[in-house]
């Protein structure tokens, strides 16, 4: 029997190219595409009439395909707001067995965590969407790649852990979120591959800080990203 070990946010990506409508509360299915010629982690997502509606996005998708083709994870979703041209916000439920769990844990790394995965999945198991109006101003821009953003994360779970007031809305920033929601998140996490994608998009007034995870970039592929020294002379920047 496949239980359900939790729920987290996450988006539909590439609404543009795809003729189906979502309506708020609706129940979406998802499937594997490994045969997609564009990305063979793909998970596609469709409503429950079989119309096409995009892709999760390419980083989810990457931790997501080896949960359904090694371990035999279902995915299960719900629209939980209107979107727009570009992406529609959804709830998205991961189930797999019981005897599952050690191996899901294993699988997914910090990620577990990040989602507060847990089995059986607790009633409040979703993170915490709110940000404290008296910090609006403290925001934060995290260059690092996709292993070296696990470590932040699960950094920013910790707290929770330990009970310290976490209340930090954060995303791992996709090229398919629409620029005006960026200052939406107080922490904001991009591979550095993308850095200067964002940043040709985003004023730098949307951060007070950048730090550069140079633990996981190192100076190698940091000195291939030219574009970023202009981040680096006019901006609060800490080197980790």
């Amino acid at each position: 029997m496949n239980l359900s070990y939790g729920t987290f946010d996450a988006l539909i990506v590439g609404r543009r190219y795809y003729d189906g409508h979502t309506q708020t509360g609706e129940d979406i299915e998802l499937y594997r595409e490994p045969r997609n010629p564009y990305d063979v982690n793909a998970i596609a997502v469709y409503s429950l009439g079989g119309q096409m509606l995009g892709h999760l996005p390419r980083w989810l998708a990457k931790v997501l395909a080896p949960c359904i083709d090694k371990i035999g994870c279902i995915l299960k979703g719900k629209v939980t707001g209107p979107g727009n041209v570009y992406v529609t916000p959804i709830d998205l439920y991961i189930y797999a067995p019981h005897d599952a769990s050690s191996r899901l844990r294993k699988q997914l790394d910090a990620y577990w965590d990040m989602w507060q995965l847990t089995v059986p999945a607790p009633a409040n198991g979703k993170c915490n969407k709110s940000i404290p109006a008296e910090n609006t101003g403290n925001r934060l821009l995290v260059i690092s790649t996709a292993a070296g953003m696990g470590d932040w994360i699960a950094y920013l779970v910790g707290t929770r852990v330990t009970r310290v007031p976490c209340t930090i809305r954060w995303i791992v920033y996709s090229r398919e979120l629409p620029a005006v929601y960026i200052p939406d998140y107080q922490v904001m996490f991009v591979c550095a591959s993308d850095a200067a994608y964002l940043l040709a998009r985003a004023s730098l007034d949307c951060w007070s800080h950048v730090a550069v995870d140079k633990t996981a970039i190192g100076e190698s592929q940091l000195a291939m990203l030219p574009d970023l020294a202009p981040v680096l002379c006019t901006k609060t920047t800490f080197f980790v």
